[in-house]
């Protein structure tokens, strides 16, 4: 059976909404080379000229050049992922070090303050080398942080969850607010 034997109705018309498709599909890959209503027409001629098998033959060739395109996209979406795969680790790190509990008392705010100023310098610097320093490795720049960030621990005041449990198990107030060295 010949392709001139096998264009049925349905068969043509199934070709022209797949040429349409793909039109559609080109014209916005390259809006600037090539428009849809310029393929449309060519290929409504070759379908009324009953050069199917070569629209075909170009319609799976544009199908694979676009499959081709979006697989090379997907691939440099998923890179880019992957270089700033850091960036939650790190924004997580950065939130982790700033959320301190607040205090209870006013010096115990001043003990709070300096503690999220100490922190505040090592984010900066880790937040430096990782966008501007060339050479450092995020990982291990994040773990940097935690480290360092572990080494200046929220301490040196009474936390107004800790006052707070203190009051609700009897304790007084100059009790609740009191470090345990004794300082308030």
């Amino acid at each position: 059976m010949s392709a001139r034997e096998s264009l049925t109705p349905a068969r043509v018309e199934e070709t022209r909404a797949r040429a349409e498709t793909l039109a559609l599909a080109w014209e916005q890959r390259t809006p600037d080379l090539i428009t849809g209503a310029a393929v449309m027409a060519d290929w409504g001629a070759r379908i009324a000229r009953e050069d199917v098998p070569a629209l075909l033959a170009e319609i799976g060739r544009l199908t694979a050049a676009l499959a081709d395109e979006k697989a090379a996209h997907d691939r440099t979406r998923d890179e880019q992922r992957h270089a700033t795969g850091w960036m939650p680790d790190a924004l997580t790190a950065v939130r982790e070090a700033l959320d301190l509990p607040h205090a209870a008392t006013v010096a115990g705010g001043r003990a709070r303050q300096q503690v999220l100023e100490d922190r505040a310098m090592e984010i900066v610097i880790v937040l430096d080398a990782l966008l501007e320093g060339p050479g450092y490795q995020p990982a291990s720049t994040v773990a940097y942080l935690r480290s360092r960030i572990a080494e200046r621990p929220a301490a040196g005041y009474v936390t107004s969850e800790q006052a707070r449990a203190a009051l609700d198990a009897g304790a007084s107030w100059t009790e609740a607010t009191t470090l345990p060295g004794g300082e308030l």
